[in-house]
């Protein structure tokens, strides 16, 4: 029998059942708010309602208890900073609990567990904001690989003689005109004169 047993177990091992109740602990203190079931959302509440009444202390102690339990400097310095002086004149009641029905499926109790009071979010910009300004940036990517490229500009004819200029001053190219002059002032190689066939007689 149960008497005085007020663990939940979740039906997970003592160490699977910390992580869950830690990561849960983390989802609801970054979003102000997590979707799960009616009895982890129970079982998270009695674990965030102790790290908040850690949070309001504000001393080492507490912030070693925090650490104990969150994992992570990051985390705890946002819990002591921003959530618990929303709930200093607080006794208790931190978070509340909506229910929402069965879960398409296996059937089981959904709930919303939030927290009553939440932190302004930085900058103003929900997560929905956030997937919109993505969407545009990629938008704006698609168009302007789109848009067929620039047509070149006309060269002026002194840029076209300074370009030739630089052709012809790289080393191991010559200009062409110049070529061709000296082939034409080049004088002919005399060649062996062929020997001519004999012409055949007529016959008679």
């Amino acid at each position: 029998m149960r008497h005085g047993r007020k663990t939940k177990k979740l039906g997970r091992t003592h160490e699977h059942r910390l992580a869950l109740l830690r990561n849960l602990a983390r989802s609801l203190f970054t979003h102000g708010q997590i979707r799960t079931t009616v009895g982890k959302a129970k079982s998270a509440r009695q674990f965030v309602e102790r790290l908040i009444s850690y949070a309001k202390d504000n001393n080492l102690a507490a912030r070693r208890l925090l650490f104990a339990h969150l994992n992570s400097h990051d985390m705890v310095k946002m819990v002591v900073e921003k959530i618990g002086p929303l709930f200093a004149n607080r006794a208790g009641g931190y978070t509340r609990i909506h229910l929402l029905g069965p879960r398409l499926g296996d059937g089981a109790e959904m709930a919303i567990l939030a927290l009553v009071e939440r932190p302004a979010v930085e900058g103003g910009e929900t997560a929905k904001a956030k997937k919109e300004k993505k969407r545009e940036a990629k938008r704006e990517t698609k168009k302007e690989e789109k848009r067929p490229p620039k047509k070149a500009e006309a060269k002026s004819p002194e840029a076209k003689k300074a370009e030739k200029k630089k052709e012809a001053s790289r080393p191991g190219k010559q200009d062409p005109k110049k070529t061709k002059q000296d082939a034409k002032k080049a004088k002919p190689v005399a060649q062996p004169e062929k020997p001519k066939k004999p012409v055949s007689e007529k016959k008679a």
